[in-house]
């Protein structure tokens, strides 16, 4: 008998037989905890294909039961045919052709632009995930879908997990992270067999995600990430940089306010959001406009530090030209889906896309 994820992948593969537009689909992720774990998508349309019926096709696909049950009604991730292998220059995923049935290797080797990526992946993902748990602990008591709310702590492993290849952790966080993880583990083994446990399991993974989270943002700003220790912190700035979803990053020189509705981060860190904002494109316009400020002056600023930076330092340059290379392909493909009408697919930026 075939299991939920093999039923979805024979309607994948008949999908990309039958409609021109999609020339290909891949999973990413793992399925260590069938009935738990979700599939995860990304589409590759051809580029050439008729706007108008694009999205008619993903939708018949990702509103198959078969599909939408696997996925956990989730929407996949939709990439042009054209650049689709850039998504390498975000993560370093785990990537499977369905129409191949073979796995798509990472493009990125050179080990300058891995280290990059490195930095980049922890300070673009870790502090979102953070601010992900905190909002679980503010509604603690009310918490409700546990598979969605144990995927956001696996994701935030994962960054954890990444952040230990780029300095070493103090015992205490250690200690914490192997106490988080196990709880994790279990509460993901026994999701299935023992569905009257799945709310104080869960609520018991918060709280040790939420007492990670921490310990881990303490060590950021202590000892900071390898490229940013090239990068002085901003004196007399606290500005806040708020997504359409209502998440907010404090940026801020210390962790003297604490609150479960922001996430503090360093003030440094606003180089990576702002080379994001500067570039050229309709996403970059969009991510500029949600700083704030007093007023247009404090940008200003921002934008002459943020050139000096890249000017003064050879490194800080390399990783200034790697960021420009992931916001360039974001920009295209949030141009890409916009123009075909799809209100999601943008892979890290989904909140811009018009609903």
């Amino acid at each position: 008998m075939k299991d939920e994820y093999q039923l979805a992948r024979d309607v994948l593969r008949k999908s990309i037989t039958n409609n021109n537009s999609i020339h290909d689909i891949w999973e990413f992720g793992s399925y260590k905890n069938p009935g738990l774990s979700d599939m995860d998508l990304m589409i590759i349309i051809d580029d050439k294909a008729d706007k108008r019926i694009v999205k008619i096709d993903i939708d018949k696909i990702v509103n198959h039961k078969s599909v939408s049950k696997a996925m956990a009604h989730a929407n996949p991730i939709v990439l042009p045919l054209s650049n689709c292998k850039n998504v390498f220059l975000w993560d370093d995923l785990s990537v499977f052709s369905l129409r191949n049935n073979s796995k798509i290797n990472d493009t990125i080797t050179d080990k300058q632009t891995l280290s990059n990526r490195d930095n980049a992946m922890v300070v673009d993902f870790i502090f979102e995930r953070i601010y992900r748990v905190n909002q679980y602990k503010k509604n603690f008591k009310n918490l409700s879908n546990f598979r969605k709310i144990l995927g956001v702590c696996k994701s935030l492993r994962y960054s954890f997990l990444r952040l230990k290849k780029l300095f070493i952790l103090e015992k205490k966080t250690l200690s914490i992270l192997k106490k988080f993880s196990l709880a994790l583990d279990d509460a993901r083994s026994s999701y299935i067999k023992k569905i009257n446990l799945r709310k104080i399991k869960t609520q018991n993974v918060i709280n040790l995600a939420f007492e990670a989270g921490i310990e881990v943002t303490k060590e950021i700003y202590n000892k900071n990430l390898p490229v940013f220790k090239k990068i002085k912190e901003i004196n007399n700035i606290n500005c806040k940089f708020i997504f359409p979803d209502g998440m907010v990053y404090n940026y801020n020189r210390g962790l003297e306010t604490k609150s479960l509705n922001y996430v503090n981060i360093p003030t440094n860190f606003l180089f990576q959001i702002l080379t994001y904002s500067i570039a050229r494109g309709s996403l970059s316009v969009l991510l500029k406009s949600s700083f704030k400020f007093d007023n247009d002056l404090r940008f200003n600023s921002l934008k002459l530090w943020h050139s000096s930076l890249i000017e003064k330092n050879i490194d800080i340059n390399s990783y200034y030209k790697h960021l420009l290379s992931r916001i360039e392909s974001a920009n295209k493909w949030y141009d890409f889906l916009v123009e075909r009408k799809l209100p999601y697919g943008l892979f890290k930026f989904g909140w811009y896309l018009p609903k």
